[in-house]
């Protein structure tokens, strides 16, 4: 079972790929929200439940691993990169978390 933690500023981004992947058989998820104002990023019992932690947009993947590489050490941390702009549960959002995520969850799969 390969525990999912997707990332994004928005919640509603994380929550909606929380939402799509919650159905998905071999998989846990759970959606967490970085705050780009006040820089306070995800709790760190999120980050050690995770064996694979998908950010929507490359500069929350940098600051997961600048400010939490004690929690990190063996977790495979990616970019989707989809802008955190899109609104929550449109067509085009959720094509893209379920294209990306499954690539990501291959190439995790491949090394472990």
């Amino acid at each position: 079972m390969t525990k999912i933690l997707f990332v994004s500023a928005n919640l509603a981004l994380s929550t909606t790929a929380e939402r799509i992947f919650s159905k998905r058989p071999g998989v846990l998820v759970k959606a967490a929200r970085t705050d780009p104002k006040t820089r306070t990023l995800l709790p760190e019992d999120d980050l050690l439940w995770s064996d694979l932690v998908l950010c929507m947009e490359s500069n929350q993947k940098e600051q997961i691993e600048n400010q939490y590489s004690g929690f990190i050490s063996g977790k495979m941390i990616a970019s989707l990169d989809i802008p955190d702009n899109i609104p929550n549960m449109n067509t085009q959002l959720i094509e893209a978390i379920e294209t990306k995520t499954e690539a990501k969850l291959f190439t995790y799969q491949l090394r472990h």
